[in-house]
């Protein structure tokens, strides 16, 4: 303790207690960081008197007030713990934070108003393609879906900052009235009221592991720290090197680095001429064709649409597979109208194709482009094809790929070629003779990076009009 107004209740505070601290300070050149709102950080009931001290504050020495001037420091509210937590912001006057982008939540199914919002939007009549209804629909049930959601949903951090304000006039209150049974009780229901509000936030987020953050993080618990520590270092892109060594600290320049080096890394090359088709892939039999060129059904299309996670993260348009199957019932017309006329007349809607790139780190401290690899966040209407074609293509996937492939092919394991290798080379330790083998150890980068797509397009191409006939 500094002062003996640190500390109201209990036995007073002893001169040594007093000094003790402040001697440290002294011989350490520290300096007690200035508290804004909450005094106190610990309280108590011993023998039916409540104490409050100032267990908990924020040290600085003359290098850390340097580097941070205009630091912040408040204490949080007593809430399940005896111990409230200290808040420490280096830089209040951080830059504003950026709109964040719409996506439909699998919990809002539950509120007889979001049926309501997509029933009236699907029932208006749009002119256009099949796509275009869709996506035209889509973009007005997004715009209903933002007013709801923030009207119903957007007041729980204005409620939860009034349910702290009041908990700081109360404590206040208190530390004057420590036995007054009105206040006691006062303070023990606004209690319970932010218990209730922070489990109506775990029920609206969810249960996936990525959303505890905004479930528990607030609050004063190991799991906090922790994640604040793990979402410092991982959510960021703080410095970069380039091709040459240098390090790059401006975000601009980082972001012209990523664009640069994935351009550079993604873009084709002059293609050769599609190889005969025969010399690829063995021939198919004329029932296996059929099975590929038959029309799409609507039953396929539901299908490839509840084989996806609908917890999986949706596209620009926001809307994941939840939604599509939330309110298939409703949706089941133009949706299926939309990727029929896609497999009819071999046109997709631009909005359809767009996608965000994520990048996942391959490592733990990544300091390159090539260290991340780009995800992309593709829109459901778009999974939704290529559902339909990987289960086309899935049963026929044993006859027309060599024996030695043996990754990514039902009834096949990849650990077979890596018993292969360790059974060869053991061969080549026991082999005598004069003959001499030779083992070559080939690295290359990823099939997809290395090949260019237009070699795959004229590929294919040649692959349907030789089915065709």
């Amino acid at each position: 303790m500094l002062h003996a107004s640190n500390k109201i209740g209990g036995t007073p505070l002893t001169p040594g207690r007093l000094h003790r601290l402040s001697n440290f300070l002294q011989f350490s050149h520290s300096y007690d960081a200035n508290v804004q709102g909450r005094l106190f950080t610990w309280k108590k009931l011993v023998r039916g008197q409540l104490i409050y001290e100032k267990l908990d504050r924020v040290l600085f020495r003359d290098g850390c007030l340097q580097l941070f001037p205009n630091y912040f420091v408040t204490n949080g509210p007593f809430t399940c713990s005896d111990h409230a937590y200290v808040y420490l912001n280096t830089d209040p006057s951080h830059a504003p934070r950026r709109g964040t982008t719409f996506k439909y939540r699998h919990s809002w199914t539950h509120y007889q108003e979001t049926h309501a919002v997509v029933r009236k939007n699907w029932k208006i009549p749009v002119q256009g393609t099949p796509m275009y209804k869709v996506s035209h629909k889509l973009k007005k049930i997004k715009v209903d879906l933002k007013t709801w959601s923030k009207h119903t949903f957007g007041s729980f951090r204005s409620k939860l900052e009034r349910n702290s304000d009041k908990l700081l006039y109360v404590e206040q209150k208190l530390t004057l009235q420590p036995h007054s049974a009105r206040l006691n009780n006062w303070h023990y229901r606004l209690i319970k009221q932010r218990e209730k509000m922070h489990l109506f936030n775990q029920k609206y987020w969810g249960t996936l592991a990525w959303k505890d953050w905004l479930v528990n993080g607030d609050r004063h618990s190991r799991y906090f720290h922790h994640s604040m520590k793990a979402r410092k270092t991982r959510g960021k892109i703080l410095s970069i090197q380039d091709a040459y060594g240098v390090w790059i600290d401006k975000p601009p320049s980082i972001q012209q680095l990523f664009v640069h080096d994935f351009s550079s890394r993604f873009t084709s090359v002059p293609v050769l001429p599609a190889p005969p088709l025969s010399a690829l892939l063995p021939s198919l039999s004329d029932e296996d064709n059929a099975l590929l060129l038959r029309p799409i059904q609507d039953s396929e299309i539901k299908e490839a649409l509840f084989q996806m996670d609908k917890y999986k993260t949706p596209g620009v348009d926001g809307f994941g597979a939840a939604f599509f199957q939330n309110f298939w019932c409703i949706l089941v017309p133009d949706v299926c109208q939309a990727i029929k006329s896609f497999f009819r007349y071999g046109k997709m809607l631009k909005q359809i194709n767009h996608t965000f790139l994520a990048l996942i780190p391959k490592l733990d401290c990544p300091t390159a482009t090539s260290h991340f690899r780009p995800i992309s966040l593709c829109n459901t209407l778009y999974k939704i094809i290529a559902k339909i074609l990987v289960n086309r293509m899935r049963p026929l996937l044993d006859k027309i790929i060599d024996p030695v492939q043996s990754a990514f092919v039902p009834k096949r394991s990849i650990h077979d070629n890596i018993l292969l290798t360790h059974e060869i080379m053991n061969k080549f330790k026991h082999m005598k003779g004069k003959k001499l083998w030779v083992a070559l150890k080939w690295t290359r980068k990823k099939l997809t990076t290395a090949l260019s797509g237009l070699f795959f397009l004229k590929l294919f191409a040649s692959l349907v009009s030789t089915l065709r006939g």
